[in-house]
């Protein structure tokens, strides 16, 4: 290939003004230019000095600076189409990598335990040893046989399954009579109606028979009936207990198994000597017909005073949950609800198994510190800053490159001895960087918009990003010039400061980012909770650590928004403005 590199100077003069026209020309084998510069004096003979030595000054290295980066296009393509890529891959990777959300939400029925079949529910009624303290039964609510007896009911426990109408006529149950979110899950194939009267409201109706305060017959109740006493094994984790005597059982419309242990004195003992034997298919149990020993026998008074009614009972109903199951009390909850709605459900409402009571367990709205240790723990927005500190490393090293050629080849020393200012040169020299710098900036910023990441898009966030990196590009091309005082070879600084960007970027994010996890739960008074804030203050002198920083309180503002109704602090524009003042001292140091 055939460079050649011509310049033609040529002057000419009238009354008053001088013109001096200097053309530059340059071609090879594919390409030729060439330009001109009309260079006005005011007066013939008159020397530049001033303000117009400076712009030719200022205009004789940009002309250079864009000769040598048209030389260089491998440069130039690199400091656009690396971050380009680095940032792609670091958008695909985000968006693909699974988020953190709340859960949704439950709802709570035996058919959560669907897997399992069926689960044991014990169920005591009033035997003889609990009426001991009773003295009498109010006829305002439904009695304890009444409770006990909707269990047999076509919708079971709870309100899984319930009889899709409330009026209906039928003398044999089916599948098609019935609704539910899950029933069809734990639908019972083999079930058979109680009783007609279940499920065919015109004969209950005929019948004129009511749902509460039924007669009954109090159990014989025993001691030790349906348990033996255990021994507790060797290494004191369980019990060891002999063959337990059969239960009468009814087996439900939701594959739900009822044990009767009405008969049984101590219900304690029971569940605590049977705590092996089920402690994979029990996680509760019901009973009824007990009583507050401090309320008075003869309270209310007044028995048509609904508000003293509601402040206090005598008679009760207990639960027993095995919180080894997370959602056991609640569980057993609504279903002593649903018992207590069906038993006392008026006459002309028709079947009880058409009603019931359905429990949704919607998560609770997280802590401040909850939300910060699944912010930090899931880690895609420190994901995203690395990549782009990765991507932005290789732009300002890349303006090292001409600076380090200048002094290698004398250049610089050569201008210098011919009058031109240092301050030119290096204010001239930063202004066409940053100018190239916001070229791949740009690029970045248009990539982060097409991606629609909200944490980065949305309202002022869009523009604290874009803040973000032209403060990044004004204190990071400072703080390289100094660098090229120690290099002869401009592919060596290009290399160690692409390094060196790396090094100290990527270290003290990740540095920040564990001492924050390490230091979760801590107070604020504590040595490691000290020590993380002091090194976060002392890692914002490194451009690259609070352009990584700042992505990153900027997308935990949001998601402590997006969670919570909280006032908006963005963090993210206080560390801008720190490192605008930190690059601001570099700046003014190289000058100086």
């Amino acid at each position: 290939m055939i460079l050649t590199f011509t310049l033609h100077f040529f002057s000419f003069s009238s009354d008053i003004q001088r013109w001096t026209i200097t053309t530059i020309r340059y071609e090879n084998e594919s390409f030729l230019f060439s330009f001109e510069i009309f260079i006005r004096l005011d007066s013939v003979g008159v020397r530049v000095t001033g303000t117009r030595l400076y712009a030719k000054q200022a205009l004789a290295i940009i002309i250079k600076r864009f000769i040598f980066n048209y030389r260089n296009m491998r440069g130039l393509v690199t400091q656009i189409l690396l971050p380009a890529f680095f940032i792609t891959v670091a958008m695909t990777v985000a968006l693909t990598a699974p988020g953190f959300a709340d859960p949704p939400p439950i709802t709570l029925s035996t058919a959560m335990f669907s897997p399992l079949n069926y689960l044991y529910t014990p169920v005591s009624g009033l035997n003889s040893y609990k009426s001991k303290n009773r003295t009498q039964i109010y006829s305002l609510n439904a009695n304890p046989y009444d409770l006990s007896s909707t269990i047999r009911y076509p919708s079971g426990i709870g309100s899984t399954c319930l009889l899709n109408n409330p009026y209906m006529n039928e003398s044999t149950l089916l599948f098609d009579n019935l609704t539910g979110l899950s029933c069809d899950q734990v639908y019972n194939h083999d079930f058979r109606s109680y009783s007609n009267n279940d499920i065919n409201w015109l004969e209950r109706f005929e019948h004129n028979e009511t749902y509460f305060n039924r007669t009954y017959s109090i159990v014989q109740s025993t001691l030790n009936k349906y348990y033996s006493p255990c021994q507790c094994s060797e290494s004191q984790s369980r019990f060891q207990c002999p063959i337990f005597p059969k239960l009468d059982s009814d087996i439900l419309i939701t594959n739900d198994q009822i044990l009767n242990i009405t008969a049984e004195e101590n219900e304690i003992l029971y569940y605590l000597y049977t705590a092996d034997k089920h402690h994979l298919d029990r996680y509760g149990g019901l009973s009824f017909g007990l009583t507050q020993d401090y309320i008075p026998d003869n309270y209310p008074i007044h028995k048509d005073n609904q508000i003293l009614q509601k402040l206090a009972v005598k008679n009760i109903a207990r639960i027993f949950t095995n919180h080894k199951g997370y959602h056991s009390l609640p569980l057993y909850i609504n279903i002593m609800s649903n018992i207590i709605l069906r038993a006392n459900l008026p006459f002309e409402k028709g079947l009880p198994s058409a009603y019931g009571i359905t429990t949704i367990n919607h998560p609770m709205n997280e802590t401040n510190n909850m939300l910060s240790t699944e912010f930090i723990l899931q880690g895609s927005d420190v994901i995203i800053s690395i990549f782009i500190i990765v991507a932005m490393s290789f732009v300002p090293a890349s303006f090292t490159l001409f600076l380090v050629h200048e002094r290698a080849t004398k250049s610089k020393h050569i201008q210098y001895i011919n009058g031109l200012y240092p301050l030119i040169y290096w204010l001239t020299n930063f202004v066409w960087d940053l100018l190239n710098y916001l070229l791949p900036a740009a690029c970045v910023i248009v990539i982060l918009r097409l991606f629609n990441v909200p944490a980065y898009v949305e309202g002022e966030n869009f523009l604290a990003v874009i803040s973000l990196f032209l403060m990044y590009g004004w204190s990071i091309i400072p703080v390289m010039y100094p660098f090229s005082f120690r290099f002869t070879e401009p592919s060596n600084a290009y290399i160690f400061l692409i390094v060196i960007n790396l090094f100290s970027g990527i270290t003290c994010i990740y540095t920040s980012f564990f001492l924050e996890i390490f230091a979760l739960g801590s107070p604020a008074t504590s040595k490691l909770s000290i020590i993380t804030r002091t090194v976060k203050k002392l890692f914002k002198i490194f451009p690259n650590y609070c352009l990584g920083r700042g992505l990153i309180d900027i997308a935990y503002n949001v998601s402590q928004i997006f969670h919570r109704d909280a006032p908006r602090q963005s963090r993210s524009y206080n560390l801008i403005f720190l490192c605008y003042r930190i690059i601001t001292i570099h700046f003014i140091k190289k000058l100086v």
